[in-house]
């Protein structure tokens, strides 16, 4: 099977794709290729071989595998994975990831969770409107007890807490024991059923000391629906004269660079259009297909010559390349705490039922930056105040950037003493033990 027909398997791009004359020959390649492998177990496995042996970033470094001889695709790609420094490639069921890149549905109980200290302090960060949960009054902050009957310590031990809630699946009934911040414990049986994550919720409008005005904008995901929702909320905000934006991105694992551009571009206004985001570089044999993306002109924008980012160890890809993309042009603050690290990205190879994800290219900014394996470092650390709403100015990662956008200075420096107690040894792992998928970080 030659490399032409190999990259046909390219379907979607987990950052984008690389152009209509790149989709073009490949959408032909494809076509020519899709009878070649079965669905089969050794199918599968020998797709996921030959598409990592074509565009693996670190394929001079991949490991000689038979793939004939594993049970699994999983086992496959686990085989050929060079960790260090690769901890990034990954299979995700592909009707799901397709569902929620392209239209932003989930099917779940309609929660983010976060296993915040081990083996069991497993909080609620997020609740997504119109979902089960949301309906049942869940809440952030609330802490998970027990799931299905078994305690999340239990579950965690195990090394199965990413799927105590079960499959994706409609209507499997879902049992959890939980606590409120205010120490009160109630019980719920919630169905899983198909809900809407909105990426972009409105924005909150602040006053600062000196008259002028902060915009909040919590950031959930790099998805296509983000990108309208983008247009009605710069307009807003533009129309507001909003003097600082506050762009929390603490749970957003990445997503589409197409999204992360347009994001990019109407934070730093046309001043800036037709300057290099990033550089994609390949590995040798798919050299030719290295690009570059740039800033927008055109688009409803701010004109901002400083973002503030509200950031976590789950601050992740496009979020951390908004950050490295834009600091060539304008001041870019991190508060919180130190991002994921991951400068580098993938595209979707179909392969049956799943996607497969490889690690295919860096991302370097206008300035050749981007080797932030371990991370972009905060200007000012902050907690993750769990127990208060997003967007409260008493929650602690936004009272911090409403310091720091007013003072220049950073503060609370108690709170930052108590996220380091958990901050280092509780960093996101893909496909760790809370099974994540790096764009959906811990949806359920």
């Amino acid at each position: 099977m030659g490399l032409l027909l190999l990259a046909g398997l390219l379907l979607s791009a987990c950052l984008d794709d690389l152009g209509d004359e790149f989709n073009d020959r490949q959408s032909r390649a494809f076509e020519r290729a899709q009878d070649a492998f079965t669905c089969s177990t050794r199918g599968q496995n020998r797709q996921v071989q030959q598409v990592m042996a074509d565009w693996y970033l670190y394929v001079e470094q991949m490991p000689s595998v038979d793939p004939d001889h594993l049970g699994s695709p999983q086992a496959v790609l686990d085989a050929l994975q060079v960790n260090p420094p690769d901890r990034f490639s990954f299979l995700a069921d592909r009707e799901s990831r397709e569902r929620f890149t392209e239209a932003g549905e989930q099917v779940g109980i309609g929660v983010q969770s976060i296993l915040v200290a081990e083996p069991d302090d497993y909080r609620v960060v997020d609740v997504f409107k119109g979902s089960p949960a949301a309906e049942a009054g869940m809440a952030r902050g609330d802490r998970l007890l027990e799931i299905n009957g078994q305690s999340v310590a239990s579950w965690f031990n195990q090394g199965r807490l990413g799927a105590a809630f079960g499959p994706e699946e409609e209507g499997l009934l879902v049992e959890l024991t939980v606590e409120r911040p205010d120490g009160s414990v109630y019980e719920l049986a919630l169905e899983k059923a198909l809900f809407e994550v909105d990426p972009a919720p409105e924005p909150v409008l602040l006053e600062l000391d000196d008259g002028q005005t902060a915009a909040y904008m919590l950031f959930r995901n790099f998805i296509l629906p983000a990108e309208d929702r983008f247009e009605a909320i710069f307009s807003d905000l533009r129309d507001a004269e909003v003097d600082e934006l506050i762009l929390d991105m603490r749970y957003n694992g990445g997503g589409r660079l197409s999204v992360a551009e347009n994001l990019a571009s109407r934070i730093a206004g046309d001043e800036w259009a037709g300057e290099t985001f990033v550089s994609l570089r390949h590995n040798e044999a798919r050299s030719d297909q290295d690009f570059t993306r740039t800033l927008e002109s055109g688009l409803t924008s701010l004109d901002l010559e400083r973002l503030v980012v509200i950031a976590t160890g789950r601050t992740a890809s496009a979020s951390e390349l908004i950050i490295n993309g834009l600091r060539p042009f304008i001041d870019v603050d991190v508060i919180g705490d130190r991002t994921f690290g991951k400068p580098v990205g993938s595209y979707g190879f179909g392969v049956c039922d799943l996607l497969l994800f490889p690690t295919a290219f860096s991302m370097l900014n206008a300035q050749e930056e981007g080797a932030y394996f371990d991370g972009l470092d905060t200007t000012c650390a902050a907690s993750d105040g769990i127990e208060q709403p997003l967007g409260s100015p008493e929650e602690a990662s936004l009272a911090q950037a409403l310091h720091f956008v007013q003072t220049g200075q950073c503060e609370m420096e108690t709170q930052y003493m108590a996220r380091q107690r958990f901050s280092e040894s509780h960093r996101p792992q893909i496909q760790g033990p809370e099974g994540w998928d790096p764009a959906t970080m811990g949806i359920r």
